[in-house]
């Protein structure tokens, strides 16, 4: 039993590897750079290098093609971005190995927060006021009527790229011209929603083929950035409504594979509100893992066996920190003037909690964890490694997915 999972550097892939290793799975690692925490963690057996995939999105599917034809593993297991390029290839590297993703299409449709606000609304799932600005007028038209603070997205886009919260309506009007300078219709027209005051929530997923296999609930407790934005502690808990709503929406879109929904609940009115779906593996996936939703092996299992027995059962209560995460939080805090309040919650080797990036009997994956971000920032200027997956899609084209057979 074998598996290859990609982009190495960061706790998703971490906790892949981590969970199959476990249970007797040879796992290899890669990604496109070096040094990636993954690649020295005891639960890696070895691991390669490929080109950037959003850079070289070719050279990075024809690498990662010639090690599965050559390593021959049961599973190849992306963790991140890269999942939606290799959708793309599906096909192809299906003759190689179990590649146990949704396909191109599923891809497109569930991370356009267009496209599933419409959906979520034809299902009778709650979602934020939403505003579409097709033009100048339109948006002068939108801000004398959308009531602050508001929200600006970007259609396609990770995390918080491409998401400002306005205040005014000032704000609102230079912010929108801001965000559309920046990224274009590269996606499709930056999009305005009301702001949904509340908790944070996560409805983690897996799917066979359009029919459920498990269900994972977290609630978050605290966000990088402070304002919103990647969890980096949060508490396994039920809950019923939110888990109909996920499943309604990834039933209609018969999906295959892992998902995320994620979804706010409405302080106003204790309504879950759907607010985008993560359709691959998630950040927070070790908080699943640790509360008994070992989303890495089932996956594996449904890909080499067709299916899987279904998981909806496990324990409520368990809290999870992405350690490095919560650092990143606190100097955010600090130069937001609540540094104090982030610092009184900083109580890193707290009892029964589980860390998804740190573990005192592998402690090289944690040390070398912030290393590329460092090396990227004296090379770059920022620590965040990010480009966007849409413009890499761009330049593939059907003839050159053609070259791969």
């Amino acid at each position: 039993m074998s598996s290859i999972i990609t982009f190495a550097r960061n706790r998703i892939a971490y906790t892949l590897a981590k969970s199959l290793a476990k249970n007797e799975v040879t796992v290899i690692t890669s990604d496109s750079v070096y040094p990636a925490m993954t690649f020295f963690s005891k639960y890696s057996s070895s691991f390669f290098t490929y080109p950037s995939y959003t850079r070289n999105p070719m050279g990075f599917v024809r690498c990662l093609f010639d090690h599965v034809k050559a390593l021959k593993p049961d599973v190849l297991m992306p963790a991140h971005e890269e999942t939606i390029i290799l959708s793309y290839f599906k096909d192809q590297f299906a003759k190689y190995t179990q590649l146990p993703i949704a396909s191109y299409e599923q891809m497109n449709i569930a991370r356009d927060k267009t496209a599933m606000t419409a959906i979520a609304q034809s299902l009778d799932v709650p979602t934020p006021q939403t505003y579409y600005v097709r033009g100048l007028n339109e948006l002068h038209r939108i801000s004398d009527e959308v009531a602050f603070p508001a929200v600006i997205k970007i259609p396609r886009g990770r995390g918080t790229w491409g998401l400002t919260y306005v205040y005014t309506k000032n704000e609102l009007l230079s912010a929108y011209t801001a965000t559309l300078q920046r990224f274009g219709y590269g996606s499709g027209a930056p999009f305005i929603q009301e702001y949904i005051p509340g908790t944070g929530y996560g409805v983690s997923a897996l799917f066979n083929q359009g029919d459920v296999r498990a269900l994972f609930v977290h609630k978050r407790i605290m966000e990088y950035p402070i304002t919103g934005g990647a969890s980096v502690e949060r508490i396994s808990t039920r809950h019923a409504k939110m888990e109909d709503y996920a499943c309604r929406l990834l039933t209609h879109l018969k999906w295959h594979g892992v998902a995320m929904v994620e979804f706010k609940l409405d302080q106003r009115t204790g309504t879950p509100v759907f607010l985008e779906i993560n359709p691959r593996f998630w950040g927070s996936i070790n908080q699943a893992v640790c509360a008994g939703v070992d989303f890495p092996c089932l996956l594996y299992e449904m890909a080499v066996s067709g299916d899987v027995s279904s998981t909806f059962n496990y324990r409520v209560g368990v809290r999870t920190r992405w350690f490095f995460g919560q650092i990143q939080t606190i100097l955010d805090a600090v130069k937001k003037g609540r540094g104090v309040q982030a610092l009184n919650r900083f109580r890193p080797f707290a009892r029964n909690i589980y860390y998804d990036d740190f573990s005192i009997t592998d402690i090289m994956p944690f040390l070398v964890e912030p290393l590329p971000y460092l090396i990227h920032f004296l090379q770059e200027g920022a620590l965040d490694i990010y480009e966007s997956i849409d413009d890499a899609m761009a330049s593939l084209t059907k003839g050159e997915n053609d070259e791969l057979l």
